[in-house]
């Protein structure tokens, strides 16, 4: 069992119980934070106080999905009067179980080495079995065995809901993306249209494009936390999402390969701190920052976080020179208006091949010197020199790119000077090695 996992469950259960009214926790931060650490065990079921927002963002990856549900379910519940446990290998099953956990406000676990610990620590008044699982059960537990379809039916029941959405009977990213959409918004349940009616009938094999379940998730929510999912593993992004409904916490579907290739689910993680965002299932190395720069939503010229973006020939035109002098290109012939009435022609033809086209301002923001000027060889401009053209560039859709030549400084000093100007998602950097002095150049 992963020592984390072990860890958690170990101070978890010496930790009370707190209140849910509804699916709503009622207890406060600062109410959690005067609280004693331990309290006695209420006798009342009906009384026990058993979801606990601890706000933890630390990463969850076990590595595997079901030591996931549990380290979950440790760390959000205290007790739970209904506890739903599936298995991972039919995705209807699991979609049905999903709704069901999220509809009676448990958790969502899976068949587990500790899965028998954690039913006894959670003291269930009732645990509901989808599928063909075998569990060992508290003493005292009542123990329901639904099918698909009667499953569908409690968790409508207890919703208090009338509306029902069918599913395909081959599951697919519909099934991942509305089975989540309406455990979300409690006021439908899905329906898978056909399910196996036996052990010896072998699940439906699901067909996920994570692209499409990406897209589906990539709703704004005011939701105060954000759980972000791996797109192709739809198991997972069930089971985080049935649990995680405890604390109304969404769920984010992403492609850990390609964090920024989506500029979508910016939209969806906008608005919270970096420390709200938790990856389930999932821990891909060196994201924070193409997260941050999701949050800030900040697109590059032609849309999107990339430059050049997979699967879209885009092509930079640009004009070079200095706004202040004719003798160094063309872009300081006229003024940014104007270089961008010259370019037209230019743009269309570039594009003839169906490339997207982004018009681009290349600016000689150092001009490498004859004489020592300041020591370095270099004369440099302040960034305001610059005001207008990226003004004008901001306002058309163009592209900036400010082009260095140091002398004898080093391009890193030199380029630290226009930091501001860089941060923009619109400015980007050239560097002019022919340009770069050794010390007694």
């Amino acid at each position: 069992m992963n020592s984390a996992l072990r860890t958690s469950m170990i101070a978890v259960v010496l930790v009370s119980c707190s209140t849910i009214v509804g699916d709503t926790p009622t207890e406060t931060r600062s109410t959690r934070e005067t609280m004693p650490s331990t309290t006695p065990e209420t006798t009342d079921p009906a009384g026990r106080q058993c979801v606990h927002v601890t706000g933890d963002g630390s990463p969850v990856a076990t590595g595997s999905v079901a030591g996931d549900a549990l380290l979950l379910s440790v760390g959000l519940f205290r007790c739970a009067d209904e506890v739903v446990v599936v298995g991972e290998s039919d995705l209807n099953q699991v979609a049905t179980a999903a709704q069901l956990a999220a509809a009676l406000g448990g958790p969502l676990l899976h068949p587990h080495p500790q899965l028998a610990a954690e039913l006894g620590r959670l003291k269930p008044l009732r645990v509901h079995l989808i599928g063909e699982v075998d569990v060992s059960t508290p003493p005292g537990a009542e123990v329901s065995r639904p099918d698909i379809s009667a499953a569908v039916d409690l968790a409508q029941d207890a919703l208090g809901v009338t509306e029902q959405v069918r599913l395909p009977s081959a599951p697919d990213a519909s099934t991942v993306v509305e089975t989540i959409l309406a455990l979300t918004a409690r006021d439908r349940v899905v329906l898978p249209q056909s399910a196996p009616t036996s052990s010896t009938t072998a699940p439906v094999t699901p067909v996920i494009d994570p692209t499409a379940v990406v897209s589906g998730l990539a709703r704004p929510s005011g939701s105060e936390f954000a759980w972000l999912v791996n797109a192709s593993q739809p198991v997972a992004a069930l089971s985080a999402a049935a649990t995680g409904r405890a604390i109304g916490a969404s769920v984010v579907a992403y492609d850990p390969g390609n964090v920024l290739g989506h500029p979508e689910v910016g939209s969806a993680l906008a608005g919270r701190p970096i420390d709200a965002i938790r990856y389930v299932g999932t821990e891909p190395a060196g994201s924070s920052w193409e997260i941050s720069a999701l949050i800030r939503g900040l697109q590059v010229p032609g849309g999107g976080f990339h430059v050049f973006p997979a699967g879209q020939p885009r092509r930079y035109v640009a004009f070079y020179g200095h706004p202040e002098t004719t003798g160094l290109g063309a872009l300081g012939e006229q003024g940014p208006e104007a270089t961008l009435e010259r370019m037209a022609p230019l743009l269309a033809e570039y594009a003839a091949d169906g490339s997207q086209v982004i018009p681009t301002f290349e600016i000689i923001a150092s001009v490498a010197s004859a004489s020592a000027t300041d020591g370095d060889y270099s004369e440099e401009w302040p960034p305001s020199s610059f005001d207008e053209w990226i003004r004008v560039a901001e306002a058309s859709g163009a592209y900036v790119i400010l082009d260095l030549q140091p002398g004898r400084e080093d391009f890193l000093s030199q380029a630290r000077q226009y930091e501001e100007l860089l941060k923009l998602p619109f400015v980007g950097l050239a560097l002019d090695p022919e340009w770069r002095l050794k010390p007694d150049q």
